[in-house]
């Protein structure tokens, strides 16, 4: 799943998962803090502040719900990877 959060950093992203789907907020800040001196944003196309994005994920089997596994941000966009939770006790138990 890819996800663009331009001027986002990592470290304020947090990422719910849940059998419906997958929840993440974080918070963009101003583009300019008050050490920018003389400087005025005439348009910000991009907002600031505080979000949270809901995605909805239709699973085959419900009772199977996501586990996370991999989460990378690179130049903007947010990729996380995911498996269901009844493939990696699977995986556990031909292990095992």
């Amino acid at each position: 799943m890819h996800i663009a959060l331009p001027g986002v950093p990592a470290d304020s992203i947090t990422i719910a998962v849940d059998p419906a789907g997958v929840t993440v907020a974080a918070l963009r800040a101003f583009p300019l803090s008050a050490d920018c001196g003389e400087a005025h944003i005439h348009r910000v196309e991009i907002p600031y502040g505080r979000f949270e994005r809901r995605i909805d994920v239709a699973l085959d089997d419900p009772y199977a719900p996501l586990e996370l596994s991999g989460k990378s941000l690179e130049n903007g966009v947010l990729t996380l990877t995911f498996r269901t939770q009844l493939s990696t006790q699977l995986s556990k138990k031909e292990g095992a």
